[in-house]
């Protein structure tokens, strides 16, 4: 009897113990926990009256995050589009229908199992058009089919928005949300100060037991500019706010990102400052693939890094998530950044202004004399010197970083090339040869050059943040043919299909231009080349040997580009889309580059550009044939570069850029031919 009492206790002991495991095994406690604090309109400025926030950064690593959705870097865009696979439209709101009235003002009540923060059709019908056509809500579902619970502290104190945007961020497919608490603190409210202080009161409060049963939680601060006190107490108070979270978070399990969605208010575009504290976080600067920029994120890098936290991997995302860099003066490095990018993205659209009207000016001045047959020496003078201008205005662009794009020392070194050159008489052949020379460089020394030219990207624009864009691309085609166009006297035409396929592999390959667009139109450019080489020695089934040869080059750089290149890039994510979606995938991105260029068309100067250099270069080429004695390596240079512009417009998001600065310096080449080498001065 005794025996089997003591069998009986030790299993019931066993049963109590496996149990009590599997209960601690299955508890939100061994979770680890994210929080996003969101800060809307929080700016760099703002941080240096945040004490406990720079703590936090001296502890952490800070960014710059690109908020910008399809359209807007101010509305709810910037919210959805961090809950989505890629960029958001925004449009007309409309709120989920909280009935005000019958609820009071909603202070601290509790609205529990999915509720919805904005009535999600009406995200999606704004998207039925979207080009990038983004899973919107992934967040919330990822979250939910892992049974991973969210939690959402939401603010509002205007009229017009009852409930804040934060929960956005948190909702699935279906616009739910699984636990939400609504604070609306309206302005005219008696007690405004004191139900801010309330709104703190309560998420500190309510922290502990959310903590059983969320493992996501998001909290928005009060509106940074609100009429009743002044931005430096509102930062003040969230600042201490702040400080409050932190002491209730175990840095040893658990993260908290630090957000603004949105820019500053005032500001139509801009970065907005990002910060990851806690788990595995050392000091340092926020990284990603989908940038490869040291300090530069995109908002569409914080849906992966949510998810990842809880050991979640979407394929439908862009990159993996965000990597902390170790860096000691971050905050400094994040200041000089911003500061450097600002200062080129300014200067970026009244310089390409400045391009566009001297292209403008010498096309019109030239057609008006050419048709007239005006004959005047000062007249040949002037458009000579234009066309200089317009030769030299990449070369001191391209080299305006290294000035930290002094604007004054850009003009005096421009004036001063400018006059070195023409009283030289320096071929626009050997500065466009430079220009290559230094362009290849740089692409194959990391784009350091690039990165801060005028002529580059705008990483605030975000359409790229690496690599080569459209415009410089442009500029490197053309140059390309210079420099062939200038080793031609040696007629060796192996040697100029070895730079054109050189210039391929340097702009396609992902670890140094990245630009598939402009690498298909170099490529095409370079078939051209071997074309005419076959056709000329009369070689026989020339077409089928292209194919070959087309095939053996494409399949050797996607091998390479698979399974050698490391990280994310423009060409890793269009071979993944073709090869997920097929002929399907493919038509898609044809069909955004289409749509995207037509859209440029009708809203840029580009455009202008574009249409305007077209009559202009077939009746520029008509005359550049008939009275220039061109040999057939010459023609064939030209004709690839005609070639390059119409596939760089077919095969690019903005290949409408590439193609009219192609157009336009195509243009002045001949007008250079024409009046400079003093063949036919333009009154033929």
């Amino acid at each position: 009897m005794n025996k089997h009492k003591y069998i009986l206790t030790v299993i019931l002991i066993s049963i109590l113990f496996l149990k009590s495991s599997i209960t601690f095994g299955n508890t939100n406690d061994s979770q680890s926990k994210l929080y996003m604090i969101v800060i809307n309109n929080l700016s760099l400025e703002d941080i240096n009256e945040m004490d406990f926030l720079k703590k936090m950064i001296s502890d952490g690593s800070i960014g710059l995050m690109n908020p910008k959705g399809v359209s807007s870097y101010t509305n709810y865009e910037g919210f959805v589009t961090i809950n989505s696979t890629d960029k958001v439209f925004g449009g007309k709101i409309v709120h989920y229908p909280l009935d005000i009235l019958k609820k009071g003002n909603v202070i601290g009540q509790d609205i529990n199992n999915y509720s919805s923060n904005f009535t999600i059709d009406n995200i999606i019908y704004n998207n039925e058009n979207n080009l990038y056509n983004p899973n919107i809500g992934v967040i919330g579902d990822l979250l939910n089919s892992n049974n991973i619970e969210s939690a959402v502290f939401d603010y509002s104190d205007t009229a017009d928005t009852f409930i804040g945007m934060t929960g956005l961020i948190a909702m699935n497919k279906d616009g739910k949300i699984n636990n939400i608490l609504n604070f609306y603190n309206p302005y005219n409210d008696g007690d405004y100060s004191e139900n801010i202080e309330k709104y703190y009161e309560l998420i500190i409060n309510k922290i502990d037991s959310i903590e059983n049963t969320s493992d996501f939680v998001i909290i928005d601060t009060e509106n940074l500019n609100n009429p009743i006190h002044t931005r430096l107490a509102i930062l003040n108070r969230i600042d201490d706010f702040l400080n409050s979270i932190i002491k209730r978070v175990d840095r040893s399990r658990d993260r908290v990102i630090i957000i603004s969605p949105n820019v500053k208010e005032g500001f139509d575009k801009g970065l907005t400052p990002a910060i990851i504290w806690g788990k595995d976080i050392n000091k340092g600067l926020l990284y990603s693939d989908s940038t490869k920029r040291e300090g530069i994120i995109s908002n569409l890098d914080i849906a992966a890094e949510i998810v990842k936290n809880f050991n979640i991997y979407e394929d439908d995302f862009k990159n993996n998530g965000i990597e902390n860099i170790d860096y000691k003066s971050n905050l400094n490095y994040i200041n000089e950044l911003n500061n450097k990018i600002n200062k080129t993205s300014n200067l970026r659209i009244p310089i390409l202004k400045i391009v566009i009207i001297i292209g403008f000016l010498l096309l019109i001045l030239y057609l008006i004399f050419s048709l007239l047959v005006i004959e005047n020496k000062y007249i040949i003078s002037l458009l000579s010197y234009i066309v200089y201008i317009l030769c030299l205005l990449p070369l001191v662009l391209i080299i305006g970083p290294i000035f930290n794009n002094n604007i004054y020392f850009i003009l005096i070194l421009l004036f001063s090339l400018l006059i070195l050159f023409k009283f030289l008489n320096v071929k626009i052949q050997y500065i466009f040869s430079l220009i290559f020379i230094i362009l290849i460089i740089d692409i194959l020394n990391k784009n350091k050059l690039i990165l801060f030219s005028v002529l580059g990207y705008d990483p605030i624009i975000g359409a790229r943040y690496y690599g080569l864009g459209n415009e410089m691309a442009g500029i490197l085609i053309f140059s390309m043919v210079m420099f062939s166009d200038m080793i031609t006297e040696k007629n060796n035409k192996s040697l100029i299909m070895g730079i054109y396929f050189f210039t391929f592999l340097i702009v396609i390959f992902p670890q140094w231009g990245s630009n598939l667009g402009s690498g298909i139109a170099i490529f095409i450019m370079f078939l051209y080349l071997v074309y005419r080489d076959f056709k000329e020695k009369e070689y026989d089934k020339v077409i089928i040997k292209i194919l070959l040869i087309s095939l053996i080059i494409i399949f050797l750089v996607v091998i390479y580009i698979l399974f050698l290149s490391t990280g994310e890039s423009h060409i890793t994510n269009f071979l993944s889309i073709i090869f997920s979606n097929g002929l399907k995938g493919s038509l898609s991105i044809f069909k955004r580059k289409v749509l995207v260029n037509i859209r440029l068309i009708g809203n840029s100067l580009w455009s202008k550009m574009f249409l305007i250099t077209i009559p202009i270069m077939f009746y520029l080429i008509n005359k550049f044939i008939k009275y220039k004695s061109l040999n057939k390596i010459d023609l064939t240079l030209f004709n690839s570069l005609i070639i390059g512009s119409i596939v760089g417009f077919l095969a690019n998001d903005s290949g409408l850029l590439l193609s009219a600065l192609i157009n336009l310096y195509i243009c002045n080449y001949i007008i250079y031919v024409t009046i400079v080498e003093g063949i036919n001065k333009g009154s033929e």
